[in-house]
């Protein structure tokens, strides 16, 4: 199989530097383009009582500045800031353009686990691609 388009979802890039890293790393060898999508939420940087911390709001800049840091120019990288309320929804309706998608994974502590699956969970229930999941460091 060969990939030529790679979609790459990223929540916070500060978590996520492995999963990005793994994209990039298969997008060099495949010679493909990458997406990196990071779907903000309308709540997005508004403080909340509910939620452990602030969702971080995202920003394109962000996402350029990460890829000037990480010397990752020479790769065909496009960065794509969305907002949605039903982030899942949106990163499958983006992957069906996608040969790859990439997604990152964290366990989700017993509470969490109450409320349902993890966002990378809700994805490759539907998903049409192929799917590498890189546990976040």
């Amino acid at each position: 199989m060969t990939y030529k388009k790679i979609l790459v979802s990223i929540e916070h890039l500060t978590n996520d530097g492995t999963v990005l890293k793994a994209a990039l790393d298969i997008a060099n060898l495949f010679k493909a383009k990458v997406t990196v999508l990071h779907v903000n939420s309308p709540m997005a940087g508004v403080p909340s009582r509910v939620m452990r911390e602030m969702e971080h709001k995202v920003t394109p800049e962000e996402l350029d500045d990460y890829v000037d840091k990480n010397n990752l120019k020479h790769l065909d990288v496009t960065l794509e800031v969305l907002k949605s309320k039903n982030m899942s929804n949106t990163i499958l309706e983006k992957s069906i353009e996608y040969d790859l998608i990439v997604l990152g994974h964290r366990h989700l502590n017993f509470f969490e686990e109450l409320l349902g699956d993890s966002l990378d969970e809700q994805i490759i229930n539907d998903l049409q691609c192929h799917c590498l999941v890189v546990p976040k460091s």
